[in-house]
């Protein structure tokens, strides 16, 4: 396991050939008098040549006067960089160590005590701070064995830096948790972050939406940038959240930052799981997830995960929602420097078509939330495929990943009717006939490189990469009949046998767009305890244009980002970054010339603290400005013409904690709170939309072990929700109330099986995921009451 930079306090320093048994740490002392300080704080002239540890020990002590107590055992056949310059006792120690897995603390007036850093259990199945080893990551190749979120290298950045050296705000949530919580969808598990809010999908390929920081957020898998109708979130090893501007690692994007699915690949042991999950809407999903080398020890190594699903909706839809999906994956190590991984995935799914529900001007339902203001014969098909080839490799001390993915899917939405309009007087919906199909193709090429190095006594981890992106989109027909619009009664709404159908026109011809860009980031760690990260990404984009539209100018964007973070001690630290993003509009002004790019800008201040190596506390506070929206220009008298709104602005206040706070009690929490202001719009709009100023979560879990029920997990949380606009583009006229929402579950093992019984939405609240859009507003409606009873049994 690699180690992690040690605490500064006060020293005292011997050395010996005995070890000190003790669970106390370093952090956990406080100097006794002015005395001890000023040894902790004294500056030592070191000339230590790189030799063996225990020589380096020896000679340290010497010259300090200060004792060393440990094994040598522990420090045989560990080497150590080199000491030469101004150290005091705590740096010196901190270079001495870092090939070795120790930690040291004070325990005497002058005496310091080595010992070997403590494991991770490998009981650790419910903890939310391990992460389970996975042959392949993003950027680098992982060692096969167990790390924490404080420690992992996410890649939702590219720079093989883990969490507790970035000077940025990353949350991470792992597999345990996410078998512990039991979400419905992706949406309920990523909006456990502060200030992460799910925006409804998108209202033709129904993929998710999120805002975070009250800006949109894209979503990346496996550390790549894509297009999928849906996630399949059985197949997460983790989830990776990274907020504020990020356009550094991945080009394109909005200010609100960045999620990253990091999707299931082949591990070092075998395992297999068949799970069965019901819930009472009702419906059932059958899932399976097994593999491992296909020998005792062998190079290749596999992984299947496969989920088939027929589950009905709280709605009153006629039909249910099928879905089929299968995930093979394939690693091989040739060497220890040279690992190929070829996988893919499918997914075949046909589901209702949730246009949205209709509020009215008090921000509530007008009818009871089972209502369907479409039709319940609007179904979609989705068909997905994906598929791509990972090579990570080390040449000497670089780090490299190869990266080749191709994702296309299929969206088909036949004759339908979805709600165009509330006349609320009536309480009536007018729908609108339509029908959709679209095919999107996107194929990427992604080569990182990291290394790490020392110049002229300061260490670099420098991250040099480049990327193509090509989307292409086919078979796009998007067609509405607003002549056969169909007047829909919500007091005794009365459906069509047969929906309208919408007439044929040919399909909307598209040329790929195009992106493609070279990035280098370097985090230099000055003083063994400041890190300071500075990277620039150039960007080159070419938008899409049709047969309708013309062609958009090429855009090309330098983008900026510089962060410190400073080590209080080993478990404490603070930071401070700045970082921005673009994306490129093809609006144009009533001259005809094209808008300039939307930017954004964030500046953020935050605090990390890991305690005891299992439990994750960080906060932030954070100002995001987004510059040149485009929207409609007043003085087009043919409402064609855009114009750059003024600026956006986003600021708040963060905190998250996960983590295991005993061995058998785990919990992620978090608190957001948002202020937004639109400057300068020409509507009266003064606040974002679908986004609550105060929002909080829990999710929690207890192993019943002390009161010997070890077998016994009990769980819990709730999710609150403050008042919100729902208009996004109107006049901030409407306001929904604020709510919260409780759930509960109870788990048992039995061997190799087990059963969890979970309940959602205890209270039966009223509530909506999101709200948005100009009148009428549209939301979607959290689930009532729903109770799930999901087995499994490990077959491995």
């Amino acid at each position: 396991m690699r180690n992690k930079p040690l605490i500064r306090k006060r020293l005292s320093i011997c050395i010996g050939m005995s070890f000190m048994l003790t669970t106390s740490h370093l952090n956990a002392q406080t100097p006794s008098d002015s005395a001890s300080v000023a040894v902790s704080l004294q500056s030592y002239d070191l000339d230590i040549a790189a030799q063996p540890l225990n020589r380096a020990l020896i000679e340290l002590a010497a010259v300090t006067g200060i004792q060393i107590l440990y094994t040598t055992t522990d420090t045989a056949d560990i080497n150590a960089p080199a000491l030469i310059g101004e150290f005091s006792v705590e740096q010196a120690l901190n270079t001495l160590l870092r090939n070795a897995d120790m930690t040291f603390r004070r325990t005497a007036e002058n005496t310091i005590t080595l010992e070997v850093r403590p494991a991770i259990s490998a009981e650790s199945r419910n903890s939310y701070f391990v992460l389970d080893a996975i042959t392949v990551s993003a950027s680098t190749v992982d060692q096969d064995e167990s790390t924490t979120i404080f420690q992992v290298t996410p890649s939702v950045t590219r720079s093989g830096v883990p969490i507790e050296d970035m000077s940025r705000s990353v949350q991470v949530y792992n597999a345990n948790f996410i078998e512990d919580f039991q979400p419905v969808d992706l949406a309920e598990v990523i909006t456990m972050t502060s200030n992460v809010a799910f925006f409804g999908k998108n209202s033709v390929s129904r993929r998710p939406l999120f805002l975070g920081r009250g800006f949109f957020t894209p979503i990346l898998k496996d550390g790549a940038s894509g297009d999928y109708a849906s996630y399949e979130t059985y197949n997460m090893e983790r989830i990776e959240v990274l907020k504020g501007p990020d356009s550094i690692n991945f080009g394109v994007a909005e200010p609100g930052g960045l999620i990253n699915l990091v999707s299931k690949k082949p591990k070092a042991e075998r395992h297999g799981e068949v799970i069965i999950d019901y819930n009472s809407n009702p419906g059932y999903t059958l899932k399976t997830d097994f593999g491992g080398p296909t020998q005792d020890g062998g190079a290749l190594k596999y992984r299947i995960v496969g989920v088939y699903g027929d589950n009905d909706s709280f709605k009153d839809f006629s039909n249910s929602e099928e879905k089929f999906f299968i995930a093979p994956s394939l690693s091989y190590e040739f060497n220890e420097n040279h690992t190929l991984t070829v996988w893919a995935e499918h997914l075949d799914l046909e589901t209702y078509l949730l246009s949205g529900f209709v509020i009215g001007s008090d921000g509530r339902l007008p009818v009871p939330s089972d209502t369907i203001v479409g039709h319940p014969d609007n179904m979609m098909k989705n068909k997905q495929t994906a598929y791509g080839i990972d090579l990570n490799s080390t040449f000497g001390s670089w780090v490299t990943s190869l990266k080749y993915k191709h994702d296309s899917f299929k969206t088909n939405l036949g004759d339908g009717l979805a709600p165009f309009n509330y006349v609320e007087p009536v309480n009536a919906v007018v729908r609108i006939s339509g029908r959709f199909n679209s095919t999107e193709e996107v194929d990427m090429i992604i080569f990182t490189a990291n290394n790490a190095f020392e110049l002229a006594g300061v260490t670099h981890r420098l991250s040099i990469g480049l990327d193509y992106r090509e989307r292409q989109t086919k078979d796009y027909n998007l067609t509405f009949d607003f002549a056969g619009a169909a007047f829909l009664s919500l007091d005794n709404p009365v459906y069509e046998t047969t929906i309208p159908t919408t007439p044929v026109v040919p399909d909307t011809i598209f040329s790929p767009s195009r992106q493609k860009g070279v990035f280098i980031q370097d985090h230099i760690t000055l003083y063994e305890d400041i890190i300071l990260s500075m990277g620039l990404r150039y960007t080159d984009f070419s938008p899409s244009d049709s047969n309708l539209a013309p062609a958009g100018d090429d855009t090309s964007e330098v983008t900026p980002q510089i962060g410190v973070l400073y080590k209080l001690n080993p478990s404490v630290s603070v930071y401070a970054n700045y970082a921005e993003s673009f994306n490129p509009v093809t609006a144009r002004d009533i001259n005809g010339e094209q808008l300039d790019p939307t930017t954004g800008e964030g500046f953020e201040i935050g605090l990390k603290y890991n305690y005891n190596d299992f439990l994750n506390i960080s906060t932030s506070v954070f100002d995001i400005s987004k510059v040149n929206v485009p929207q409609l220009d007043p003085a087009d008298p043919l409402g064609q013409a855009s114009i750059s709104s003024g600026e956006q602005v986003s600021q708040g206040f963060e905190l998250d904690i996960i983590g295991d706070i005993t061995e058998n009690w785990s919990v992620v929490a978090s608190y957001g709170f948002l202020d937004t202001e639109d400057k300068d719009r020409m509507s009266a709009v003064t606040e974002f939309g679908g986004f609550p100023k105060h929002s909080a979560n829990l999710h929690t879990t207890y192993r019943l072990s002390g009161f010997g029920l070890p077998d016994v997990r009990v769980g819990g949380g709730a999710r609150y929700l403050g008042t919100m606009f729902a208009d996004t583009s109107d006049a901030n006229t409407i306001k929904t109330e604020a709510v919260l929402v409780l759930n509960a579950s109870m788990s048992y093992d039995y061997g190799p099986w087990s059963a969890t019984l979970s309940v959602k939405n205890l209270t039966d609240k009223e509530y909506f995921t999101n709200a948005k859009g100009t009148i009428p507003i549209f939301v979607q409606v959290g689930e009532p009451r729903t109770a799930y009873l999901t087995v499994k049994y490990d077959f491995l």
